[in-house]
């Protein structure tokens, strides 16, 4: 069966294309057809004769089949052809979908889902080098664009794999697809090429058969009227350019000359010494670029043009790391600017015109250079008040900015040219500007792509674009195009003029009058070329031997022999150098360095070239390693990284696809020593079990005690009652919370089991901590009729459903008595309270109530003492009240809360008068109401986060005509939101006592007498980790990864991983012993405030440690040096401003509304101070061996913080503000823009409200900063 009928196009093949199909059915094949004429559908018609080797998996002795493209587009351009034209699994892989990190497992499943996989070269080079697929298990490899095969290139690193194959029989079908067969300009020995791209991919050049079927191939392919168009260099010279000219070269000057600080060196490509920094090459290519634009296109498009650099360097400015860099860019903008605005001046007739008074038509030609006014000259005479749809035009450019500028001046020339305003619709579109995903390659991805749609659709009628185009994308037949700049390679020729595909069509070629001999005589050679390997091809079809074994080895002649593994992966001289960057990207570093290779160039000998490797500080290969001499730089350089990839390798460094160990694989090695009886519990250690994707799958284990328990008639059962005490103080904040716990009235556990002892376990509430008991001697019940258990029953839906709403539409009561089968009842006086449980089989459902309801609706004080109620006309039905106290003397016209209204009536009347209509009664009593707590979970210790901020306004008064009454005692209500959390508690107690018991069983232990002791909460000392610091490497205590020179010890990572344990450990003893009067919570604060990084960081500038940090990094350098200044104010003391580093107040004009502009920004504290310190008390420690001397150095470098922190424990600033007992504090939802957040903060001082923003790198910075602000100015203004 053939999986390919499926979906085809309407599409009937022509004879030339049966010939060229049938052909490739039986050999290898390099199918050479002019553009257009249909080569990819050959491809596709092979694909569909060769399915049905793909039906099956390959384990299954299944094929797979591969497309090879050159670039991305061209990828994505075929992948979607392929799924258009066949039925079959298309796979679709290039850079920008992470490929590189896919797993062998992601692998196999693309591999075993998709029958044809589509994609650019360099990704199937390396799944085969991975031995993630064979090259015997592909039954078809098309190679499009294949003349790009050259010996660096990856589809030549590809078919080198061929060689490996012994059995040359099991070898896959090779189609290469090309309309050009020579890459760049290789016209002297053109039979040489054209055999070693034979030899290269193992079979024959083929095209059509004969002179007759190439006329009709030129049918449908592209035969245009070739024009050149020449202009004149004579150009009028303008004072202005030479003045722009000038003030760019001293911009240029000023750049060189402009100190960025301390840069990591790098080198150039050959070796022969170190580049320029990037920064600055980034600012002069750019005005160089602008000065190119000028002299090709005027002072005119010069306008326009200087708009691209100005944006550029704003967008760099903003994200600049360091002030100097920030500097550089504000002086090229301000140069740029006034290019700018020297230029529009000089376009306007007066001073005084508006800008847009420069875009006219005269203005436009007469600023414009002789080859821009030929251009739009000739786009005038052409397309004059034509129909717009029998145009399609493409104007191919060189540069990327050209494109645009092109674009800019055409649509401004376009605008004021009444003869084309109606006829012309142009758009541009350019290539990428680097190969790195970034959202400027997706957003130009995005817009390309739209634009080719509007080409093709006809939105737009000229397009402007860079090589983008040039080479595969197929857009549709264009009847114009402008070859405008020099074309430079016989590619070039070839694939622009291809796009000339319509009848009558034209392709115009422009060059200075000047160089008319020259550019037509290099065009005659591309013609000459063109036809000379036309005359040469046709009708070799069938009368050619493939290439012999002998030629083919010739081109994969291997200079360093491939590494192979045992496992079957393969390392190829041409991947070494990517493999070694990608290992030095993976290793750990901070965010002031990098790691990379570094390259020594040693001086030529009789044997050739040769090159050293040094491997940065944090990697395991320490020595410098030299490669084999070549006659080149290029090959002595991949030696050398060659050479350390064999190394890493037998150091356990690479994997055994010859990637990069990943941290999971560690930890997966790890395992199988020390955790392989976890795998009997199918719980492996490396499993992935956070985040929203992935959830952790256990079989859930239920207490026996809690199974098939459900109490049964005439059995004895068990009412375990549950106890909360309170452990808090009693206050007017707190006593209603007390007053409810401490009532008579509690839930049970009811059970036909008796359950063991249970521990005493604490919950927090926001009010303080409790002590929950199960009741140890439970109370002995019997049913004797089954409507007191169905009762029970129902009482317990309500509890869960009803009260505590943890009920969905689609749960059922499960009536089938196994897992977690027990009952809760309330208890009162230590008997089952069958008044309630027969009074709320369910909730009194809330409601509105109307006017006329509520008019004749009775008040009584007895019916809302100690209940819940709700305000029905607020909206929020999930808030709950209890009534605390009935104020019988007050009324609804008393006096309101605070002077903002006059009575609770206005105060109705105001806010709710849509709601609520009017109050009726005005002469009822009032209620005074406490808020229940919505929280669920009582596990966290919760207070000081909402409690104290809340404890002035917690008393709330309510009118009872507002209310609805559930009717349900307070006490239990309160107690009943405990009970998710006491039974979550209960479940893994049973289970810890179970464990207990076959423990003692397994002992022979017999304890009848064990008591459970009391849970307590962990509330460890462990370091509060700074979670913005970065994992850190680096004389070694002082050496940063961004120095590469020190090769004697290395960075300082593990001494710093030493110091941080060390100085942990005694620090923690210290404050135990010495400070005994402290609480824990004081304990752990203070110990978190001695060796937080700030503080740490503080101390290390204060002893002057930074000044012998060994490190190439300006942005390290600047932040240390920011640092040390504001610290110098502060007199090296770890002040409360010490995260504050700017601060601006900015009153409004009427200050007694009391709102201002409060800005604060955190400190950057580099974390690289802290590890200097940490690393020198290990280097101590290592040194001396010794815990106490190196305690004596310890102290001495901390005593000031010792003696300050023992009378003021530093304690959170954001806790800090919480817990103040008026500021109220409410912040804002982090705000992100360029790589900063700021964090509003809104509170109360002196009864009025004050604002504060706070910046910082994240949210948790800024939110510190901008609480920081707030406690100094209620400091201040409380002064």
């Amino acid at each position: 069966m053939d999986a390919g009928n499926k979906s085809e196009k309407k599409m009937e093949a022509r004879r030339y294309q049966l010939e060229l199909l049938n052909y490739v059915m039986d050999r290898n094949a390099i199918i050479y057809l002019p553009t257009g004429a249909g080569k990819t559908y050959v491809a596709i018609m092979a694909l569909k004769r060769f399915s049905h080797q793909m039906q099956d998996t390959i384990e299954n002795g299944g094929k797979r089949a591969i497309f090879m493209c050159n670039t991305v587009e061209l990828a994505r351009q075929q992948a979607l052809e392929l799924k258009r034209c066949t039925n079959l699994k298309i796979g679709f892989y290039v850079g920008e979908r992470d490929v590189d990190n896919w797993s062998r497992k992601k692998w196999d499943e693309e591999i075993k889902s998709n029958q044809i996989l589509v994609g650019t070269a360099q990704i199937f080079v390396d799944i085969v080098s991975q031995n993630y697929i064979k090259i015997t298990d592909l039954s078809v490899v098309v190679i499009d664009e294949c003349h790009h095969a050259t010996k660096s290139h990856p589809m030549h690193a590809f078919m080198s794999h061929f060689q490996k194959v012994t059995d040359k029989s099991k070898l896959p079908r090779v189609i290469g697809l090309t309309g050009v067969l020579l890459k760049g300009n290789k016209l002297v020995k053109i039979l040489e090429e054209l055999e070693s791209l034979e030899a290269t991919f193992r079979g024959n050049i083929v095209t059509v058969s004969s002179i007759e079927e190439y006329r009709n191939v030129m049918l449908y392919s592209t035969k245009p009227t070739e024009k050149l168009i020449t202009f004149t260099s004579v150009t009028h010279n303008f004072r202005l350019a030479e003045t722009i000219k000038q003030l760019i070269d001293e911009c240029c000057v000023v750049v060189d000359k402009w100190n960025l600080g301390t840069i990591p060196t790098k080198q150039t490509k050959n070796l022969g010494g170190l580049r320029e920094p990037n920064k600055k090459n980034f600012l002069k290519n750019l005005l160089k670029d602008f000065l190119y634009q000028m002299g090709e296109f005027g002072l005119y498009a010069s306008a326009i043009a200087i708009m691209s650099p100005i944006i550029e360097f704003e967008v760099k400015k903003r994200q600049a790391e360091t002030m100097a860099l920030r500097n550089l860019y504000r002086y090229v903008i301000t140069v740029c600017e006034k290019i700018r605005h020297m230029l529009i001046k000089e376009l306007k007739d007066e001073d005084s015109d508006p800008d847009t008074a420069c875009h006219t038509l005269d203005i436009i030609l007469n600023f414009s250079t002789p080859k821009m006014r030929t251009l739009l000259l000739l786009i005038k005479d052409l397309f004059s008040n034509k129909n717009p749809s029998e145009i399609h035009c493409l104007i191919f450019v060189e540069r990327r900015y050209t494109a645009k500028c092109i674009y800019y001046v055409l649509q401004k020339f376009i605008e004021v040219e009444p003869s084309l305003s109606n006829v012309l619709l142009p758009q541009f579109m350019v290539g990428r500007n680097s190969i790195m995903p970034s959202i400027e390659s997706i957003l130009d991805q995005k817009w390309n792509k739209s634009v080719i749609d509007s080409f093709r659709t006809g939105e737009c009628n000229l397009l402007v674009c860079s090589n983008v185009l040039e080479e595969g994308i197929d857009v549709q037949a264009c009847n114009y195009v402008f070859a405008y700049d020099p074309l430079k390679t016989f590619n070039s020729y070839v694939q622009t003029k291809g796009r000339a595909r319509s009848s009558d069509s034209i392709y115009a070629i422009f060059a200075p009058k000047l160089d008319e001999v020259k550019v037509v005589s290099q065009i005659k050679k591309y013609q000459d070329a063109h036809k000379t390997i036309q005359e040469f091809l046709i009708g070799r079809i069938l009368d050619r031997d493939d290439p012999k074994e002998e030629a083919i080895a010739e081109q994969f002649i291997d200079a360093i022999p491939p590494f192979v593994i045992p496992s079957g992966a393969c390392l190829l001289a041409v991947g070494a150098l990517p493999l070694l960057h990608r290992y030095c990207q993976l290793l750990p570093t901070d965010a002031f360095g990098y790691a990379m290779p570094w390259f020594t160039l040693h001086p030529p000998t009789e044997k050739g070239i040769s090159i050293s490797l040094q491997m940065p500080l944090q990697s395991t290969v320490k020595e410098t390693i030299t490669g084999d001499p070549f006659p080149t730089a290029k090959l002595a350089k991949v030696s050398a990284a060659f050479k350390v990839c064999k190394i890493l390798y037998e150091q356990g460094e690479l994997n055994e696809r010859l990637l990069p160990v990943t941290k999971r694989e560690c930890v997966e090695k790890v395992s199988e020593e020390l955790f392989q009886h976890w795998e009997k519990h199918n719980d492996k250690v490396t499993s992935k079990t956070a985040g929203k994707q992935q959830r952790r799958l256990y079989n859930r284990k239920y207490p026996n005690e809690l199974r098939n328990a459900i109490p049964q008639l005439n059995e004895v059962c068990y009412a375990f009652e549950i106890k909360a005490q309170p452990l808090f103080e009693i206050d007017k904040y707190t006593e209603h919370i007390v007053n409810l716990l401490q009532t008579n009235c509690n839930y049970a556990i009811l059970t036909r089991k008796r359950l063991p002892p249970l521990a005493e376990m604490p919950l927090f509430m926001n009010q303080g901590k409790l002590s929950v008991k199960i009741t140890q001697k439970p109370l002995e019940v019997k049913f004797t009729n089954e409507q007191e258990l169905q009762l029970l029953s129902k009482f317990h839906l309500m509890i869960f459903r009803d009260l505590l709403e943890c009920w969905k539409s689609f749960f059922v009561l499960d009536q089938r008595n196994q897992e977690n089968s027990y009952l809760i009842v309330p208890i009162n006086e230590g008997k089952i309270d069958w008044e309630l449980v027969k009074n709320f089989q369910r909730l009194p459902l809330q409601r509105k109530y109307s006017v006329s309801e509520r008019q004749k609706k009775v008040y009584k004080p007895e019916d809302y003492i100690g209940k819940v109620v709700n305000k029905w006309y607020s909206g929020r039905d999930n808030q709950r009240f209890v009534v605390t106290n009935v104020l019988t003397n007050l009324t609804p016209l008393s006096p309101f809360d605070n002077n903002d209204f006059s009575n609770y009536v206005d105060f109705i009347d105001c806010k709710y008068k849509n709601e609520v209509g009017c109050v009726v009664q005005k002469n009822q009593f009032m209620l005074e109401v406490r808020a229940l707590t919505s929280r669920r979970n009582f596990f966290i210790n919760a207070v000081g986060k909402a409690s104290k901020s809340h404890r002035t306004n917690s008393a709330i008064r309510l009118i009872p005509e507002l209310c609805h009454n559930f009717m349900y005692p307070g006490d239990l209500w309160l107690k009943a939101l405990l009970l998710p959390s006491i039974l979550h508690r209960v479940h893994f107690m049973l289970h810890a006592e179970e464990l207990r018991c076959r423990v003692n069983r397994f002992l022979n232990i017999i304890d009848e007498a064990y008591q459970p002791k009391a849970l307590t909460i962990d509330e460890s000392l462990a370091r509060a980790v700074d979670l913005d610091g970065n994992a850190i490497e680096e004389p070694e205590a002082l050496t940063h990864p961004s120095y590469p020179t020190n090769r004697i010890t290395g960075c300082y990572q593990e001494l710093e991983f030493i110091g941080d344990a060390i100085l942990d450990f005694l620090v923690s003893c210290y404050i135990f012993e010495r400070y005994r009067h402290m609480t824990p919570g004081m304990l752990t604060d203070m110990r978190s405030a001695l060796v937080n990084n700030i503080t740490l960081g503080c101390v290390c500038v204060r002893h002057r440690f930074h000044l012998f940090l060994l490190a190439e990094n300006n942005v390290l350098a600047e932040s240390i040096k920011n640092f040390d200044k504001y610290q110098e104010k502060q007199n090296y003391y770890v002040t409360d401003q010490v995260h504050i580093l700017m601060e601006e107040n900015i009153l409004t004009e009427n200050e007694n509304e009391g709102s201002t502009y409060n800005i604060s920004a955190n400190v950057d504290v580099p974390k690289a101070l802290g590890d200097i310190l940490e690393a020198l008390i290990a280097a101590v420690y290592l040194d001396s061996r010794d815990l106490r001397t190196t305690w004596h150095v310890i102290y001495r470098l901390l005593e000031k913080e010792f003696n300050q922190f023992a009378h003021h424990v530093p304690i959170d600033a954001v806790r800090q503000l919480n817990d103040h007992k008026y500021a109220n504090p409410k912040y804002s939802d982090p705000i992100m823009d360029n790589e900063t957040c700021l964090v509003k903060c809104q509170f109360t001082c002196l009864d009025k409200s004050v604002e504060v923003n706070g910046f910082g790198l994240n949210g948790k910075q800024a939110k510190k900063a901008a609480a920081k602000h707030a406690l100094q100015i209620l400091a201040k203004r409380a002064s």
